[in-house]
């Protein structure tokens, strides 16, 4: 939890980015007065919302909201890159006849998949710090491609 909470969680874009930066340095600090920095985190996300089922109006039912955060753990003081990592979420919703109800599921489905994000980073770091206090250091890679198939040939992109 120490070397946790000395990474300073860069601002990451979009209101998704947001939740999962609070969601993180709440996890990781708590309430408490943050330590020395000696850490960064720098992250992007990619999102898309794919629609499935049809209603007899042929609106969709149900939803699926799909979160890939990649992200890469730089020491501070150097900048070199000391791991690399993806965590990602998907998360349905019903869609309803009325449009406000929708958007709220929408948004509501957004917030649950950055909190499962920011949780699943946490844990990596968690074993990441784990391993390296055991002397286990394992080069950084990119995250598997496999995780932007997802946001390829979907029905539609929000």
């Amino acid at each position: 939890m120490q070397a946790l909470a000395q990474i300073e969680v860069q601002p990451i874009k979009e209101r998704v980015g947001q939740q999962i930066r609070n969601r993180l340095l709440q996890q990781m600090r708590g309430s408490g007065a943050a330590p020395a920095t000696k850490y960064q985190l720098i992250a992007s996300t990619n999102t898309n919302r794919a629609d499935y089922g049809v209603a007899l109006d042929t609106a969709p039912s149900f939803s699926t909201v799909a979160l890939v955060l990649r992200y890469s753990l730089l020491d501070a003081s150097s900048g070199t890159v000391l791991t690399s990592n993806a965590a990602m979420a998907i998360v349905n919703f019903s869609s309803t006849t009325s449009p406000f109800a929708t958007v709220i599921a929408d948004e509501d489905a957004r917030r649950r998949a950055a909190e499962q994000v920011a949780d699943t980073v946490i844990n990596q770091l968690a074993v990441f710090f784990q391993n390296r206090e055991r002397g286990i250091t394992v080069a950084p890679q990119d995250p598997p491609a496999v995780l932007d198939q997802m946001f390829q040939n979907t029905p539609k992109q929000f």
